[in-house]
């Protein structure tokens, strides 16, 4: 409850609130008619596929690498150590002696090349 003074001497007196209306909602139509099920039921999907034919193919025959030693490795560049040490120690002329030193290296035989 809000009270409001009027005038100095301290009449008092209750404000006015006009009534509150209520909201007016729009007439409802006449109700849906019930419907059946979305859809028919369906059959469960099962792919057949034909069988496939199972071929094992071996491949027989010589297998050659880059060794011209075993002919089955992979010849790979290897760092001496003595090459990453003078890296090491002589930065950056150092890097120039460790390639110039390394050795290329077969995978398989190991050999020296």
């Amino acid at each position: 409850m809000v009270i409001v003074c009027n005038d100095f001497f301290g009449k008092l007196e209750k404000p006015y609130y006009p009534p509150q209306l209520q909201p007016q909602y729009p007439p409802q139509g006449p109700p849906y008619p019930p419907q059946g099920p979305p859809y028919p039921p369906q059959q469960p999907y099962c792919p057949t596929q034909p069988a496939q034919p199972t071929n094992t193919v071996v491949i027989t025959g010589p297998i050659h690498g880059s060794c011209p030693k075993c002919n089955r490795g992979i010849i790979t560049p290897e760092y001496t150590a003595c090459g990453i040490i003078l890296a090491i120690c002589f930065f950056p002329i150092g890097i120039l002696c460790c390639i110039a030193m390394r050795e290329n290296t077969c995978s398989v035989c190991r050999a020296r090349f």
